[in-house]
This record gives C-alpha cells, structure tokens and sequence, in this order.
C-alpha cells in the first residue's frame, strides 16, 4: 500500500501568474474610469452642489429685482370739467371742479393710498384749493390691486381768497379775468404703500403736474395739458 503511494506522487500545485495583457487590461480600466474612484465621487458631488447653489441664488435674485422691487406708480390725469363756476372784475372767483384722475399700479402687490395723497389746485404756484377740504374721502385707504389700473373721481373747491391778498398776483388775475381765460394748474401727489407679500410692505410716492385752462365766459375746459 505504501509503495502504490509512492509510486504515484501528487501532482503540484499550479500557481497562476497574471501575464503582461491582463496587467495592461487592468491598468487601462483604471485610466478610463472603470473602476470608480471615491475622491472622484466626491469631486462631482461637490460641484453638482455648487451648481444648485449658484442656480438657487440666481432664482432668489431674479425673484427680488422683479417681484419685490417697488416700481411708481403712473398718474394720468384723464379729465377735467367745472361743476360750477362765479366770478367778477374786482377780480374774485370761485369755482368747483371735478376732476378723473387715473392711477397704475404696475406693482405685484397692492397699492394701498393713505390720507397724503391729494390734488391740489395752483395759481402761478399759489395753492389756492385741494381735495383736503373733502377730509380726502376719495383716496383714503383707497386699494389699487397688484398689476391694475383704476379711475379716481374727485371734486373741490378753488377760491381766488389768497390771490387778492398779493398785490402782484391781484393785478395777473386782474388781467386773466379781462381776457377771459383763467389757468390753473392741478398738482397731483399720491402716498402709500405696497403690500408685496403677507408681512412685506414698502413706500411709494409719485407726483403729477398738469394745467387746464378754463374760459370764463362760456364756463367750459377750453384747453387741459400734463
């Protein structure tokens, strides 16, 4: 028994050795990234992250120059007609006007008007009548809806009171009265605020000047420029 085993010896034992092509094979994956690398991971990882970062602060940017920037809104004085009118030669008048004026709100959030906003009647820069005298019902807490457009009717009274205490514009209304035509220049000043969002709230203001020339002998708006 122990002759037949030594007469047939176990064989060796084989040891394979990694030939020149498939160390080159494994070396190529690895230069074409086969094989994943974590640093390379990481990398990516961290740049896809900087992209949405730098996307998110573009969004917010943009979001803060276009919906929350406060623009002035738009005045326009539509119309003008006399409700009634009196005058003489010593030289006096008084006069009731109504007046449409228009605002825009070209806002993304409610206009909100406050007891500031008012229209103002001037003679050569004299104010001689405005819309305080009706305690501004018109325009109090008036609200103008985000990106609209709204019609505003308002009636006061111009007296030429202060004018005759001036002895210079006494004698340029004397005048006016004799040629029948008497100007009269309409300042509008609106104050408020923009309600941007639910706890957002910002100024605005806007200012318009207009003159209307009025013809006291048929008691009609002869002329209106702004």
């Amino acid at each position: 028994m122990v002759k037949d085993l030594q007469a047939f010896p176990l064989a060796p034992s084989m040891i394979h050795q990694r030939s020149d092509e498939e160390v080159a094979f494994s070396n190529n994956n690895l230069h074409n990234g086969k094989i994943p690398d974590r640093s390379s991971r990481s990398s990516k990882c961290f740049v896809y992250m900087l992209a949405a970062f730098v996307l998110l602060f573009f969004l917010l940017l943009v979001f803060s120059l276009i919906v929350l920037q406060v623009k002035t809104p738009n005045l326009e004085l539509t119309s003008a007609s006399l409700k009634s009118l009196s005058y003489d030669y010593s030289p006096s008048f008084n006069i009731t006007m109504l007046v449409k004026i228009a605002i825009n709100n070209n806002n993304f959030g409610d206009l909100e008007l406050d007891k500031n906003t008012q229209l103002s009647a001037l003679y050569r820069s004299l104010n001689i009548g405005d819309s305080n005298n009706n305690n501004n019902a018109e325009f109090a807490k008036r609200r103008i809806g985000a990106r609209k457009k709204e019609e505003i009717s308002v009636a006061f009274k111009v007296r030429s009171v202060g004018i005759i205490d001036d002895p210079d514009k006494r004698q340029n209304l004397s005048n006016d009265v004799s040629s029948g035509v008497l100007e009269i220049g309409i300042l509008a000043r609106l104050s408020g605020k923009v309600n941007l969002l639910k706890n957002i709230s910002k100024r605005a203001a806007a200012e318009m000047n207009c003159a209307v020339a009025i013809d006291l002998r048929s008691q009609v708006i002869q002329k209106l420029v702004c």
